[in-house]
């Protein structure tokens, strides 16, 4: 048998590509699973859910000759082979007398968390995810499931059966506030549908960033996912999107939410009605009136692929893109051959669940993406409250208002964290029914891995998850200090920084950062000279660049005391030369000294030869590819990466203190 940490490993991956739809890829490694190691239930049970339904008796039959104890396979074989509810009933009870009842050492064996989705039914409830609760809280199964297990013609002690007996003492045990486990199941749960179903966002890493200089370079670049100063907005995708294109392909809009009888698989089946009453409840959630109708629209992948694919190809966009790259290519923060368009359109077809155009005041949902009611109803709960939020606080004007990359990732995570609150909220109090308390929010969020970007380079995958996780966290400590009149609030008076949504207090109090200056830097190099990039970049991304050699903590650390920043990229494309000049101001002599200590053993880490330098605070280095050059000057570091140290002493020879 093949070593266990491989059939694990593949059995992980294949689990991961059941959830996201990606039904080839889960074959493909499950099939190497059970080859693997035939006896490995799990690997069976997963298998059923991805095989024809013509191969799913096989597979589940598997699992039953491995342990037929298990009843999710049982009744999904039952259920497959069409066997009446009073049938499934008596055999359960034939079994408890020969077997006995399932003992917790067997619910332990089944691993509940471990099912696909299509089995999570039975499992125990405060382990499972929210969409299969359904029968244990005695409530409708999901229309086609329901239509082949009649469950209104089953007996009483079959939905009591659903419910282990073990669930109400554990809740008994526990503190109700922050401690009930299927609270907090729950919480986890929502945190990752958040990331699972909104999970376009993983292109933000590239998409952030925005046409227009902060000054007199008409070719310069904001890095941020933000219009800009220019007078054409940047298309901006969120988690999932909030869309202020422009020139955007038209969407081809179905008569109805209601999937036609063909019944694609896994589309849910929703009617119009349905959608009005998310509507209502998300009004009375957020305590914001629907001042107009939105549209709703509904995509294929492939169409939304064809959105996409326009919508990111435009030149503009593209040319912004390029910058950007340059950018990151100096960083060290990807490879060369990375493409930040290709990578955004492919991320966003796998993973976008719903968009919402504030241009067309839209909303876009992508049918074939769900496989319950529930992910369609809760996506669509977070869908619309950008529409409210566009119909009062004018979502294209804000982002006008956002000139930098720092500026437009805090109004990002304002607009995220708001609607994603919404969703959660809604999910708590419609679908599973349960008190809310946003306190165990703030904890279970921080439990919630980034799992399904871990193969994206650090800065795509950070700056995407930061509106989600860090927005949710914000905009939840403003709804626990002033209720949703102070979102509202803050809708009025956005963040400025990142670094005002990773400490709310901050924003409170008024604290902001301000930019330092650092001139015209073409003026100094020559007319042969371009500025690509001028922009504010943030607490996020310097800690994000740290993190390319130094530890999460230290990175933090190092970033913590962040008060300001401006940085420039300049390249001479006939010479091949570049320099990117970035000024940081620090809130205490302190706070610049302990950057400047940890970027010293950042390039230490990094095994770049070290040139000497005479004076204090100032420090050189080279390797074959890029000089790097940092300063200290009171309370503001400099940090120089260039092509070579000509065009590094012509820069400071302008930049008096370093």
């Amino acid at each position: 048998m093949a070593a266990r940490s491989e059939v694990e490993n593949l059995l992980r991956q294949g689990m991961a590509a059941v959830r996201a739809g990606r039904e080839h890829e889960a074959r493909e490694l499950l099939a190497q699973v059970v080859e693997l190691d035939p006896e490995n239930e799990l690997g069976w049970l997963w298998m059923s859910a991805v095989v024809p339904d013509s191969d799913k008796a096989t597979c589940l039959e598997n699992v039953l000759s491995i342990n037929p104890s298990n009843r999710p396979a049982r009744l999904g074989l039952q259920s497959l082979l069409g066997e009446s509810a009073q049938a499934e009933a008596e055999e359960e009870e034939a079994e408890a007398a020969e077997y006995g009842e399932p003992s917790a050492e067997m619910w332990a064996e089944a691993e509940p968390e471990g099912l696909p989705a299509e089995m999570w039914t039975e499992a125990e409830p405060e382990e499972l995810p929210a969409e299969m609760w359904a029968e244990a809280e005695h409530e409708e199964l999901p229309t086609e499931t329901s239509e082949e297990a009649e469950p209104e013609e089953l007996p009483a002690e079959t939905s009591e059966e659903a419910e282990p007996e073990e669930l109400s003492s554990v809740e008994e045990e526990v503190p109700p506030k922050g401690g009930n486990c299927l609270k907090y199941a729950a919480l986890a749960f929502l945190a990752v549908l958040t990331i699972s179903v909104c999970g376009a966002a993983a292109v933000l890493g590239g998409a952030l960033l925005a046409g227009g200089p902060e000054q007199a370079a008409p070719a310069a670049t904001t890095v941020v996912v933000a219009h800009g100063e220019t007078s054409t907005p940047v298309p901006e995708l969120t988690f999932p999107p909030t869309f202020t294109p422009t020139a955007t392909p038209e969407p081809v809009p179905t008569a109805t939410l209601v999937v036609p009888d063909a019944r694609i698989p896994g589309f849910p089946i929703v009617s119009e009605g349905a959608y009005d009453e998310v509507e209502v409840r998300v009004v009375d959630l957020r305590e914001l009136d629907s001042l107009r109708e939105v549209e709703r629209v509904t995509f294929t992948r492939y169409r939304l692929e064809e959105y996409l694919t326009e919508l990111y190809q435009q030149e503009e966009y593209v040319g912004e893109m390029k910058a950007v790259e340059r950018l990151y290519r100096v960083l060290g923060l990807i490879d060369e051959d990375y493409d930040l368009v290709e990578n955004e359109i492919e991320v966003s077809c796998e993973y976008v669940a719903g968009l919402y155009d504030s241009e067309k005041e839209e909303i876009y949902l992508i049918l074939d993406r769900y496989t319950s009611d529930l992910w369609l109803e809760v996506t669509f709960s977070h869908e619309f409250t950008h529409a409210l939020q566009d119909q009062h606080f004018d979502l294209d004007l804000l982002y006008d208002q956002a000139p930098t990359t720092d500026s437009r990732l805090a109004l990002q995570a304002l607009i995220e964290g708001d609607a994603t609150l919404v969703m959660v909220e809604y999910a708590f109090k419609y679908l599973f029914e349960m008190s809310f308390d946003r306190a165990d929010l703030l904890e279970a969020i921080q439990e919630v891995e980034q799992g399904e970007y871990e193969d994206a380079p650090t800065v795509v995958r950070e700056t995407a998850w930061f509106p989600y996780d860090q927005g949710l966290v914000f905009v939840a400590a403003l709804a626990e200090n002033g209720g949703w009149e102070q979102v509202n609030q803050a809708f009025r008076s956005p963040p400025q920084s990142a670094e005002q949504v990773m400490h709310p207090d901050k924003y409170l109090s008024g604290e902001v950062g301000h930019a330092p200056d650092v001139g015209n830097l073409t003026d100094v190099l020559g007319p042969e000279w371009v500025e690509l990039i001028r922009d504010v970049l943030g607490e996020l991304y310097v800690r994000v660049y740290l993190e390319r050699e130094l530890g999460s903590e230290e990175a933090l650390m190092a970033a913590e005391g962040w008060e300001g920043d401006r940085g420039v990229l300049v390249v001479n494309e006939d010479e091949d030369r570049y320099a990117w000049v970035h000024r940081m101001s620090w809130d205490s002599v302190d706070n610049a000294d302990e950057f400047y200590s940890f970027y010293v053993t950042f390039m230490t880490r990094a095994g770049t030869a070290s040139h000497p330098v005479d004076e204090q605070h100032r420090e050189r280095w080279q390797d074959e590819d890029q000089v790097t050059y940092l300063g200290q000057s009171g309370q503001d570091t400099l940090l120089v990466l260039a092509s070579d140290w000509e065009t590094v002493d012509l820069l400071l020879a302008e930049l008096p203190g370093f």
